[in-house]
């Protein structure tokens, strides 16, 4: 397995789909969508099982400011 070295992040920072979703206000199939679109995989976020994601607080910034850009358009 490769590890990309990053900022580290405590384990209260970390989300999961749910979550995320929760906090940006959409389902999690479409914040799914936009991760794999918007997102490096293995920095921003990472697979944690069948369907189920973990993401750094850089995801949810990064996502923010890809929906307020997408809502504005």
């Amino acid at each position: 397995m490769r590890v990309i070295k990053s900022e580290k992040f405590t384990l209260a920072e970390i989300m999961t789909t749910s979550e995320l979703a929760q906090e940006l206000d959409y389902n999690q199939a479409y914040v799914l969508r936009l991760a794999k679109e918007h997102l490096t995989e293995g920095k921003e976020y990472r697979s944690a099982g069948r369907r189920n994601y973990l993401f750094s607080p850089e995801a949810l910034k990064k996502l923010e400011k890809v929906i307020t850009t997408k809502e504005g358009e």
